[in-house]
């Protein structure tokens, strides 16, 4: 996505979008990926989910107003 600006650089690996390498792109065909094939989507760190824990366990504590014998069964998956 190029949004790491000086002084912050990508100093190793590779990033492949539909066969792709996006390290190696132009700015002029990065335009035409950005948008319409690829997009960046901003989350509020206080809304979104913490890669730490399941989905489940996150919607559970969410739940907080019922009891958690009930809301761990209704987020976890069968």
């Amino acid at each position: 996505m190029r949004l790491i600006t000086r002084p912050g650089k990508i100093v190793g690996g590779e990033i492949n979008f539909d066969g792709k390498r996006l390290l190696q792109l132009s700015d002029a065909e990065m335009r035409q990926i950005r948008g319409d094939d690829i997009a960046m989507i901003f989350q509020d760190p206080m809304t979104s989910l913490n890669p730490v824990f399941t989905v489940g366990e996150q919607i559970a504590e969410a739940r907080g107003s019922i009891a958690s014998s009930r809301a761990r069964p209704r987020a976890l998956p069968l």
